[in-house]
């Protein structure tokens, strides 16, 4: 199990506890609004995203990491951040609840987890995107 300290932030892998706090983050269309594909509108579609993130700790060689990201002092669940390895690259992503934007936890996080990359799996490069659109519409 993957857990990842940094000076204000966890960033650990998923247990079936994180449900609640789960589907909060994905049905919430402004945080999921570059994300439509993992956008969920019902708790069985967050509890099957959920429990897709844990089976990936199961894998071997492990390809891909998506981490629960919570506050180190309160345990409050901030956001997610996770990479996919391809080859010796790693293409990273992250969504933050809307309470904690403006607070510099994405680039933490983010920091701590290309930092994990470099020196636990040897990844010689990680890349990050950003969509232009989306098909998901406020509502």
């Amino acid at each position: 199990m993957i857990k990842i300290y940094s000076e204000r932030l966890i960033l650990r892998d998923h247990t079936n506890d994180d449900l609640t706090s789960h589907f909060e983050l994905l049905s919430d269309h402004e945080v999921m609004f570059y994300l439509p594909a993992i956008h969920c509108t019902t708790l069985d579609d967050a509890r099957k995203h959920l429990n897709l993130c844990i089976s990936y700790l199961y894998q071997n060689p492990r390809k891909y990491f998506f981490l629960r990201i919570e506050d180190r002092f309160t345990g409050k669940h901030i956001g997610e951040a996770g990479f996919t390895v391809l080859e010796k690259t790693g293409a990273a992503g992250y969504f933050i609840n809307k309470q904690f934007w403006g607070n510099g936890y994405a680039s933490e996080a983010l920091g701590s987890l290309i930092h994990f990359a470099f020196m636990n799996l040897s990844l010689a490069e990680m890349t990050c995107g950003c969509v232009k659109e989306t098909p998901l519409q406020k509502t």
